[in-house]
C-alpha cells in the first residue's frame, strides 16, 4: 500500500476521501433522480436509458468506476446488453493526457530529455486506457517502439474510493445483507490486484515470461528494459487492431468496417488462437494473463493475435495447475462427478461445513452446467462459462467454504475468455475446444511432469495446507467469505448500521429485486446508502480504513 496511506492519515487524504465521497454521493443521486425515466416505455428503451445513465455516472467518477465498468462488461450472464455495450466503450477511447504532461513524466522517470531517449515520439497517443496510454515512438536505433505512460495522481484517488467502497462494504458485511459473502474481503482483493498495475516494472517482468511461453499465432511484445520504470513501459511495437473495436463495430453491424480494417478477419481463427493461448496459459504452463478483457488483445491482418497489458497475472503452481486441468477436462467430457474430485481440493471447509452435501450439491450444480451448455438453441447466458462458476459460487457459499484468490483470478480471466469468444461467434463451444486441447495436451512431453506429480499429490496438498495455515494452524478464510465472529461496537455504530441497511432494502424494494443480481437494483441499492452516509461525515472521516 503507498505510503501515504500508512498509518495516521494526513489532513490532505481525509480532505481527497470526503471529497471524493461527496463527488460520488452526488453522482449516484442524479442517478437515482432519473428514475422515472426507466419505469415507462417499451423494455428497450427502458434499457438503453439506464444503460447510458450508469455509463456516464461511471465515466464521471473516473479511474475506480471505469475499472468497475470493465469488469462488468465482460459478464453477460450478470448484466443486460445495452449495459455491456455501454460499459464496453471503457475499453478504449477514454480522454488521453496532453502530451506536456507524458513529456514531464517520461523525462522525470527516464532521467533525460525526450530527445536523447527517442529519435521520435508521436504527441497523439495510440490507445488511451485506464490506468495509462500509449505512444508510438522510435528508438535511436531506428526501432518502432510503444511507450507506455502511467496517468499521473490516479494512486491517491484510487486509495480514496477503496476506502470509502470498503466502509460501505462493512456495513452491509454487518448488517448480513448479502448473507456469508464478505464484500469488504472481495474490496480489499479488488484493490490489491488492481495496485498491481501501478508497478510497471512488475508488468515488464511478466511480460517477459509469458512471452517465453507464448503459443503459436500469438504475440507478446519484447520489453526494452533500459527504458522501462515503475510509470514508464517501453515494448516493441505491435501492428493490430484493437479487439474491443472489433466487437463494438459487430455490435452495432458494421461489418464492412471490420472487413475493411482487417479484409482477411477469420473470426472461428481468432478465436481458435485465442482461446489455445490461453488453455495454454492455465493447464501447460500455470501462469497466466488475469486481465484479458477486450482492450488487451489485438488482431493482427493475418489473424495472429497480440496480448497486451500484463498489470494483473496469476500463478497456479503445479498442483494447481493439475487439479483444475483435471476438473476442466472432465467437465468438458461431461463426467460431473469426477471433476468435483478434482475442484474439491482448491476448496477450504469451514467450521460448520458438511462435506457430503457439499458434494452433493456441487456435482448436481455442474451437470445442470453442462447439459445447458450442450444446447446450442440455448441462450448465450446458459453456455457462458461463468455459468459453471456461479453455480459453484452459490454452493460454496450456502455451505461455508472458500477459496484462495490465485484460483478466484483464473475464474476471471477464463470467463472473460468465454464471454469475448461467445461475442464473436455465438455458436462458439469453449468445452468442446477445452477437449480438443487436452487431447493434444496429453501427447506433449511436459504433461508426463505433471502426472508424476500426481504421487506426491498427498504430501503436496498438507503442506499447501500447513503453509496457507500460518500461526493460526489453520487455512486463512479467503475473498468472498468472513469469519463469524463479531467485535465490540458501539450504540452509535449499531444505530447507524440499521439506518444503512434500512435505506439499502427499501431501494432494492423500489427497483424491483429479481432472483439474479441486476446492476440497476445494485446502483439504486448504492446511491441510497450513499445518500444516507452523507448526513454523518464524521464517520467517514473517523471511520477505520
Amino acid at each position: 500500500m503507498p505510503r501515504w496511506s500508512r498509518g495516521r492519515r494526513s489532513k490532505s487524504t481525509i480532505v481527497l476521501r470526503f471529497g471524493r465521497f461527496c463527488q460520488t454521493a452526488a453522482a449516484f443521486l442524479a442517478l437515482g433522480a432519473g428514475t422515472p425515466l426507466w419505469l415507462f416505455g417499451p423494455l428497450a428503451t427502458r434499457q438503453s436509458r439506464l444503460a447510458h445513465a450508469i455509463g456516464r455516472t461511471f465515466e464521471q467518477l473516473g479511474f475506480t468506476y471505469r475499472k468497475l465498468g470493465q469488469f462488468l462488461a465482460t459478464r453477460h450472464d450478470l448484466i443486460s446488453p445495452a449495459l455491456t455495450s455501454e460499459l464496453s466503450r471503457f475499453f478504449e477511447d477514454l480522454p488521453p493526457m496532453s502530451f506536456a504532461v507524458v513529456r514531464e513524466i517520461v523525462e522525470a522517470e527516464l532521467g533525460a530529455p525526450l530527445g536523447a531517449l527517442f529519435a521520435e515520439m508521436e504527441g497523439a497517443p495510440m490507445a488511451a486506457a485506464t490506468v495509462a496510454q500509449v505512444h508510438r515512438a522510435t528508438s535511436c536505433s531506428g526501432e518502432a517502439l510503444a511507450v507506455k505512460v502511467q496517468r499521473p495522481g490516479i494512486e491517491p484517488i484510487f486509495e480514496a474510493d477503496v476506502a470509502n467502497l470498503r466502509m460501505l462494504a462493512r456495513l452491509a458485511d454487518a448488517a448480513g445483507l448479502m448473507g456469508s459473502l464478505a464484500l469488504a474481503e472481495i474490496v480489499d482483493e479488488f484493490a490489491r490486484f488492481t495496485r498491481c498495475e501501478f508497478d510497471f516494472v512488475q508488468e515488464a517482468a511478466a511480460a517477459i515470461r509469458l512471452r517465453s511461453e507464448a503459443a503459436d499465432g500469438v504475440l507478446i511484445p519484447r520489453i526494452i528494459p533500459e527504458r522501462t520504470t515503475r510509470r514508464v513501459l517501453t515494448m516493441t511495437f505491435m501492428e493490430g487492431i484493437s479487439l474491443a473495436r472489433i466487437l463494438s463495430l459487430e455490435s452495432g453491424g458494421e461489418h464492412a468496417a471490420v472487413r475493411s480494417l482487417l479484409p482477411s478477419f477469420d473470426r472461428r481463427l481468432v478465436i481458435e488462437r485465442l482461446t489455445h493461448a490461453s488453455l495454454r496459459q492455465f493447464f501447460a504452463c500455470g501462469y497466466f494473463h488475469g486481465d484479458p478483457h477486450p482492450g488487451n488483445v489485438l488482431v493482427r491482418p493475418d489473424n495472429g493475435v497480440v496480448l497486451l497489458d500484463f498489470g494483473i497475472c496469476g500463478d497456479l503452481g503445479e498442483r494447481g495447475r493439475y487439479l483444475l486441468g483435471r476438473y476442466a477436462e472432465r467437465l468438458a467430457l461431461g463426467d460431473a462427478p469426477a471433476s468435483f474430485e478434482h475442484l474439491q481440493h482448491i476448496y477450504f471447509p469451514g467450521r460448520l461445513s458438511d462435506r457430503t452435501a457439499f458434494r452433493r450439491d456441487a456435482v448436481a450444480a455442474l451437470q445442470r452446467w453442462y447439459e445447458a451448455s450442450r444446447d446450442p438453441a440455448g441462450p448465450m447466458a446458459a453456455r457462458h462459462l461463468g455459468g459453471s462458476f456461479d453455480a459453484m459460487v452459490g454452493v460454496v457459499r450456502r455451505h461455508g467454504y472458500a477459496t484462495t484468490m490465485d484460483f478466484i483470478l483464473f475464474w476471471r480471466a477464463i470467463i472473460m475468455l468465454d464471454s469475448v469468444a461467445l461475442r464473436l461467434d455465438p455458436q462458439f463451444d469453449l468445452t468442446a475446444e477445452m477437449r480438443r486441447f487436452f487431447q493434444g495436451l496429453s501427447r506433449e512431453p511436459e504433461v508426463a511432469t505433471t502426472l508424476a506429480g500426481l504421487a506426491r499429490a498427498g504430501e503436496a496438498r498438507r503442506a499447501a495446507l500447513r503453509c496457507m495455515a500460518g500461526a493460526k494452524g489453520r487455512a486463512p478464510p479467503a475473498v468472498g467469505q468472513r469469519e463469524k465472529r463479531w467485535s465490540a461496537r458501539t450504540v452509535r455504530d449499531r444505530v447507524l448500521r440499521i439506518g444503512y441497511a434500512a435505506a439499502s432494502a427499501g431501494a432494492l424494494f423500489q427497483a424491483g429485486m429479481v432472483p439474479r443480481l441486476q446492476a440497476q437494483a445494485a446502483l439504486a441499492a448504492a446511491g441510497a446508502t450513499l445518500a444516507i452516509m452523507a448526513i454523518a461525515p464524521f464517520r467517514l472521516v473517523r471511520g477505520r480504513s
